[in-house]
């Protein structure tokens, strides 16, 4: 068990919070809109790393390998959780690399929340974690060309969501 404890030496503690001002993605195709803040994240050395979120609020995680587009936020997923880390707050383990970029969104369970919290990278070596701002460009590079994609596909849900309602209307 101590082999264990002993994979996670040097901690990393990022505090910031999510405000009316953050970045909004659809996380889901429940049309609901989330708060969210994006990091990226590189390590010196492959290895087993720990996040966990400190919070008041009821968080979600999501950790993407090479970019993370808000227009489409189940491509490049390799991880989320919800709750894992206790008391609502999320928790994961992942094997990084070196020779890899990863990008961490951090966001809330509910819809439109606000709240500050810490952002917890633990692991054997230090971890370069770098605050992205997603209000002007994606973190790949792509300006706004993509975020016609995403517009396209959230009006191409609100059809089919449509689309189910009136069948369930005419079925009665």
């Amino acid at each position: 068990m101590s082999s264990i404890a002993n994979l996670y030496t040097v901690n990393r503690t990022i505090s910031s919070s999510l405000t009316s001002n953050s970045s909004i993605f659809n996380r889901n195709s429940d049309l609901n809109r989330y708060y969210f803040e994006g990091f990226q994240i590189r390590v010196h050395s492959n290895g087993s790393y720990r996040f966990l979120s400190v919070s008041s609020v009821d968080t979600y995680g999501y950790l993407y390998a090479g970019s993370f587009n808000p227009a489409m936020p189940y491509e490049n997923l390799i991880i989320r959780d919800d709750d894992s880390g206790g008391n609502n707050q999320f928790q994961f383990r992942y094997f990084l690399e070196t020779n890899q970029t990863y990008f961490l969104i951090f966001t809330t369970y509910d819809s439109l929340v606000t709240g500050s919290f810490n952002l917890i990278v633990s692991g054997l070596t230090s971890v370069n974690i770098t605050k992205v701002n997603y209000n002007s460009s994606f973190a790949n590079g792509t300006t706004c060309k993509l975020s016609y994609v995403g517009v396209r596909i959230f009006w191409i849900e609100i059809l089919f969501s449509l689309i189910k309602i009136f069948q369930c209307i005419n079925k009665k």
